[in-house]
C-alpha cells in the first residue's frame, strides 16, 4: 500500500516538473519572440521614418540639384546651338584650338579630335572623363532626337535621368562625333537653302507647282552642265523635304571624310619621299 503511493507521488511529482519545464520553455520562447519583435519593429520604424526623410530629400534637395544640372547642360547646349554651330569654319577651328589649351593648362587629359560638346562639357564641369563622356553622350542623343536646349531638362525627367538616357542613347564617342558633324553639316545645308531663297541655283518654268517646297528628279544629259527633269512631286511633305536634306548632309561628310583620308595619304606619301631623299643624299 505505501509503495503505491510513493509511486503515485513521484509520478505527480515529474508531471509538475515537465509542466514547469514546459511554462518556462513556453516564456523563454514568448520573451525571444518579443524581444525579436521589439527589434524588428523599431528598426522598420527606423527605415520608415528614414525613407519619409528620403522622400522629402527627392522632392527637395535632389529635385532642385538635377533640376540645376539639368539647367547648365541646357545652358551648354544652347551654347553650341546658337553660337558655335553658326560661326564659320575658322571661328570654330579657333575655338577649339582655345578650349583645348584651356583644358590641357587645368591638366584634363582630352584630344584634339574630341567631340567639341565633350570639351564643352569637360571645361564646363571640370570632370573626369567618364562623367564628361555622360552628359556629351546625354547632349548628343538629346539633339540626335531633335530636342532643343529649352526643352533639353523636361525630355531628361521624362526619359527617367541622366542614367536612363544614357540606357537608351548610349554611343560610342566616336559615333557621337559622327552625329555632331552631321549636324553641323544639315545646319549649313539650311542656311544655305535659306541663302538661294535669294540666289536660286536655276529657275524652272512649270505649271501646277504649289506648297512650299516640290521635289524636282532630273536625269543628268551627260555632259556634266546640266540635266533633263522628268518627274515632278508638288507640295513635297516636311519630312521627305528632311529626310532628302540628311541624305544631302551624309553625302558631304562623306565626301570630306574621302577628301581627308586622300589629304594625309598624300601628306604621308610626301614625308616619306623627303626622308627617302635625305637618306639617298646621306648615302650618296
Amino acid at each position: 500500500m505505501s509503495n503505491a503511493i510513493n509511486t503515485n507521488t513521484t509520478s505527480v511529482n515529474n508531471d509538475s516538473a515537465d509542466n514547469a519545464a514546459d511554462a518556462a520553455k513556453a516564456a523563454a520562447e514568448a520573451a525571444k519572440a518579443a524581444a525579436t519583435a521589439g527589434f524588428v519593429n523599431s528598426l522598420v520604424a527606423e527605415l520608415d521614418s528614414l525613407s519619409a526623410n528620403c522622400i522629402s530629400w527627392e522632392k527637395t534637395s535632389f529635385k532642385k540639384a538635377n533640376e540645376e544640372l539639368y539647367g547648365l547642360l541646357a545652358h551648354c547646349l544652347a551654347i553650341f546651338e546658337t553660337r558655335f554651330k553658326h560661326a564659320s569654319d575658322e571661328d570654330r577651328a579657333a575655338l577649339r584650338k582655345e578650349v583645348l589649351a584651356r583644358l590641357q593648362a587645368r591638366n584634363i587629359r582630352v584630344v584634339k579630335q574630341s567631340a567639341t560638346l565633350t570639351m564643352f562639357v569637360r571645361l564646363l564641369f571640370n570632370s573626369d572623363r567618364k562623367r564628361a563622356n555622360s552628359y556629351a553622350y546625354v547632349l548628343t542623343a538629346a539633339m540626335t532626337h531633335g530636342v532643343t536646349s529649352a526643352e533639353l531638362a523636361q525630355w531628361i525627367t521624362q526619359t527617367g535621368g541622366i542614367e536612363e538616357v544614357k540606357r537608351r542613347h548610349l554611343v560610342k564617342p566616336e559615333t557621337a562625333q559622327r552625329q555632331a558633324e552631321l549636324a553641323q553639316t544639315r545646319q549649313r545645308l539650311e542656311s544655305e537653302i535659306a541663302q538661294a531663297h535669294d540666289v536660286p541655283l536655276a529657275q524652272v518654268a512649270l505649271n501646277g507647282l504649289e506648297g512650299d517646297y516640290v521635289l524636282l528628279l532630273a536625269r543628268p544629259n551627260g555632259d556634266g552642265k546640266g540635266a533633263a527633269v522628268v518627274g515632278v512631286l508638288p507640295d513635297a511633305s516636311e519630312s521627305l523635304r528632311k529626310g532628302l536634306l540628311q541624305q544631302l548632309a551624309k553625302q558631304r561628310v562623306a565626301q570630306a571624310a574621302e577628301l581627308a583620308k586622300v589629304a594625309k595619304e598624300a601628306a604621308s606619301l610626301s614625308v616619306g619621299g623627303s626622308s627617302n631623299d635625305t637618306q639617298g643624299k646621306l648615302s650618296a
